[in-house]
């Protein structure tokens, strides 16, 4: 094997895969529960048995901590060694060890290995099928692995062992990132036939699809319940380890988990594992043209709910039987004087729209109305990923056709949240023939998409919210502004080591600046991010020395400390953050957004005040790292004999860290502060209930080790 390479794999398989939960099977006793019968080197199980077997090489996740995997000729489960995965703190890790020849592994019914871990953890996830370049037809996983310090086998059932004839992704981990670096082992990894997994309980998620001749769908949510030796544990894998079978293959065909539209029709898509049939179905409707889900036509459609927004009328809603577009039903509200509505309909069952362009309906009123809002992607908790929403909806007493982009379909492949509106003001007015459709070509163009500039301050592992994200469209000549989640557009960093956005979301990985564009489809989105991360520090503040017995601490691992109330009072003036992190084991608090001398982050702890001058203390002690600015102030704030703020008796002083004090304000290393309190004239310590904390230009500062000592 080669340690000097790290191909880089293709995130994206595992990535899909991390939102299902799945479990390991667990063995608890001292019976090794594999059974293996070697066998040539086209069928060989073995994956790692003191060094890897069989022509395998290794490869680290793309964006994962590269140099984590080594192997460890001093601890192993038996044998001489162990693969070691090392993780520090505030990366994660990942990899996948995989075969350049394929193997035959149908003979086994387990993936099998012993692992532990230098502190209990939870292993992100562990299976098997993903190779070099991608993940194999048949992956399977595991998630949510504890580990402890000792030994524990895991075992893996694989959901149709027939299947398995031509693999090369042997085995593949992943553990996300923690504030405290963990060193996991794996040993005695291998392929074998385990005793115990019987009842097999597949599943695929019952859905009705429509689809265009030539078509092709894959089956979701294919997974298996085993039961291991008495209990039951769930494996989620691709729809490959299935069977399938079409009611009329001449509508629809199903092979490997995707189905192909073959002609017009429906066809119902059942399937099997080995010989168990699988719980659920798949029925394909091949069209001539996609047909809109609908929320309402005559009545509210099978399947949806609707309720009202907390502290609107609740009673607003009607079905009027007479008074639609065409005579029949439709949905009216009525508000009365001083009260709102607005409400959503969605569904329990998610639904695929990402074959439509549009939301439409029409809508009139008794007089000339206006709606606060109206969109989709509200579910039963308002502003769900996929949330869009339209302001003033213009209403007359003629029904007027309402149409709604949607701006990016692709993204709306699993939504609930199907209608909602929101109307602030009394009135009467009426909805009907809501539906998702496609919107003829030229009658939704121009699309003008946009997100809230901004340059940004972050913290390694910090997430940067994308605001501000809309689309302009012109609709028949006219312009609509959709207000709409992140969500829609796609992302690109100049630089990923330093910050990565994926789904909207930006977290800073490294130090550096980045710049964050977007893109709606094919059109680029106008504004930008800069995000400027700054990395924590190296290494730790310097561990304290006094004894517990001559201090009184308010932060330090060092010592017990006191209770803070805040650290970071509601009176504290500016954009500041704070925020706990761990440097080389080491718990720091990190404050970010001191921009400016006029910016002040207030810690308090009336509840706990601290009386340092009985037993006298001498000093006060706080480590300090700021990696620039000019200079660093802490203000000491004592409410006196009477323990509250104003009462007459205050006092409080700051002492100002800078290029003349002593110790001097220095950039890029931890300062050690440690004052003796003659240094604050005129201050009383027998009541110490609040540190004031500013910066100069020094934007993030870590503080450490805060106490007062004799």
């Amino acid at each position: 094997m080669n340690l000097n390479t790290r191909n880089r794999i293709s995130p994206m398989v595992f990535v899909a895969f991390s939102l299902l939960a799945m479990l390991a099977f667990i063995g608890c006793s001292e019976r090794d529960l594999t059974e293996l019968e070697l066998a040539s080197a086209d069928d060989n199980p073995l994956v790692f048995e003191d060094e890897f077997q069989g022509g395998l090489d290794y490869a680290a996740f793309e964006f994962s901590f590269y140099d984590a995997f080594t192997i460890d000729e001093t601890v192993a489960y038996t044998g001489t060694a162990s693969m070691k995965v090392s993780i520090p703190a505030l990366e994660w890790a990942g990899g996948s060890f995989y075969t350049h020849g394929s193997r035959d592994l149908s003979n086994y019914n387990a993936l099998t290995f012993y692992a532990k871990a230098s502190r209990p953890v939870t292993l992100g996830s562990a299976g098997f099928g993903i190779g070099i370049l991608d993940d194999g037809p048949l992956e399977s996983q595991l998630q949510n692995l504890p580990l402890t310090t000792e030994w524990t086998q895991i075992v893996i059932p694989v959901p149709n062992p027939a299947r398995m004839i031509n693999e090369r992704g042997m085995f593949w981990y992943s553990m996300g990132a923690s504030d405290e670096a963990v060193d996991i082992w794996f040993d005695e990894v291998k392929y074998a036939n385990v005793s115990g997994i019987t009842n097999p309980r597949p599943v695929m998620t019952t859905r009705s699809v429509q689809a265009l001749v030539g078509d092709e769908f894959s089956i979701p949510g294919t997974r298996t319940v085993f039961n291991v030796s008495g209990q039951d544990y769930r494996v989620y894998h691709t729809g490959a380890h299935f069977s399938y079978y079409s009611s009329d293959d001449g509508i629809a065909e199903a092979e490997g988990g995707t189905v192909t539209a073959v002609s017009l029709g429906a066809a119902m898509i059942t399937a099997k594992l080995g010989s168990t049939d699988v719980q659920g179905t798949v029925t394909a409707q091949v069209v001539t043209e996609l047909t809109a889900p609908i929320i309402f036509i005559d009545a509210i459609d099978e399947g949806l709910d609707y309720g009202a927004f907390e502290s609107s009328h609740y009673d607003a809603m009607t079905i009027d039987e007479e008074n639609g577009v065409d005579g029949s039903a439709a949905v009216k509200y009525t508000i009365p004087n001083g009260l709102w509505a607005g409400g959503a309909f969605f569904t329990g069952e998610s639904r695929d729209l990402s074959s439509f362009n549009a939301l439409v309906f029409d809508a009139k009123a008794t007089e000339d109305y206006t709606l606060s809002a109206v969109g989709y992607g509200v579910g039963m908790e308002f502003g769900t990923p996929a949330m869009v929403e339209v302001n003033d909806v213009q209403l007359t007493t003629e029904w007027t056709r309402v149409i709604i982009p949607i701006p990016n379909a692709d993204h709306l492949t699993a939504e609930n949240g199907m209608f909602w509106f929101s109307a602030a003001d009394a009135g009467e007015f009426w909805f009907d023939n809501i539906q998702f459709t496609n919107v003829e070509e030229g009658v939704i163009t121009n699309p003008r998409p946009v997100m809230s500039s901004a340059s940004v301050e972050a913290l390694l592992n910090e997430i940067v919210p994308i605001e501000g994200t809309a689309t302009t469209f012109d609709i028949d000549g006219t312009d609509m502004l959709v207000t709409h989640t992140n969500i829609y557009f796609t992302y690109t960093s100049s630089d990923e080591n330093v910050a990565t956005a994926v789904n909207g979301v930006v977290t800073a990985v490294g130090g550096g600046s980045a710049t964050i564009t977007g893109q709606l489809i094919d059109t680029e989105v106008d504004g930008e991010i800069t995000v400027t991360v700054i990395a924590p520090p190296s290494e730790a503040a310097p561990e304290p020395t006094h004894d517990q017995a001559d201090v009184i601490s308010v932060y330090s691992d060092s010592y017990t400390d006191i209770e803070v109330t805040s650290w970071l009072t509601d009176w504290s003036f500016g954009p500041l953050t704070v925020f706990d992190q761990v440097i080389v084991g080491d718990n720091v608090k990190a404050y970010t957004g001191f921009n400016t001398p006029a910016f002040y982050g207030g810690i308090d702890f009336t509840a706990n005040p601290i009386d340092a001058a009985t037993p006298v203390m001498t000093h006060f002690h706080m480590d300090v790292f700021a990696p620039a600015g000019t200079q660093f102030g802490i203000k000491i704030v004592d409410f006196g004999a009477n323990g509250a703020y104003g009462g007459g008796d205050d006092s409080e002083h700051t002492f100002i860290l800078n290029d003349s004090s002593d110790p001097l304000f220095v950039n890029g290393q931890w300062v050690a502060m440690d004052i003796p309190l003659t240094e604050f004239g005129g201050m009383n310590f027998g009541n110490v209930s609040q540190f004031v904390i500013t910066g100069t230009n020094t934007g993030s500062v870590w503080v450490d080790n805060i106490y007062f000592h004799k």
